[in-house]
């Protein structure tokens, strides 16, 4: 259980325009916070969540699949190259 009081904002998401025109996602820290793996891990699988409410019951699976595929695509070769990627935007 969570206390929905003691809620403090420590990040901004954005979209900034890259290559091309299209739009990529940012984040900027707006306030000083400690950020260890587990966090970070958390972090990424709270955004994750929350888009894949978003989803049709029926293409949940599907979006996993392209998410978890493209997320080792980026480890791999780093944001730079996520314009090489296929996206619907």
């Amino acid at each position: 259980m969570y206390d929905p009081d003691s809620l403090e904002k420590i990040l901004e998401i954005y979209r900034i325009r890259g290559k091309n025109e299209e739009w990529c996602p940012a984040v900027k820290i707006i306030s000083d916070h400690s950020g260890d793996a587990v966090w970070t891990a958390a972090l990424i699988y709270n955004i994750y969540a929350r888009y894949l409410e978003t989803i049709p019951d029926a293409d949940q699976f599907q979006f996993e699949k392209e998410v978890k595929y493209t997320l080792n695509t980026l480890f791999e070769v780093g944001m730079e190259h996520i314009d090489n990627l296929p996206h619907d935007e």
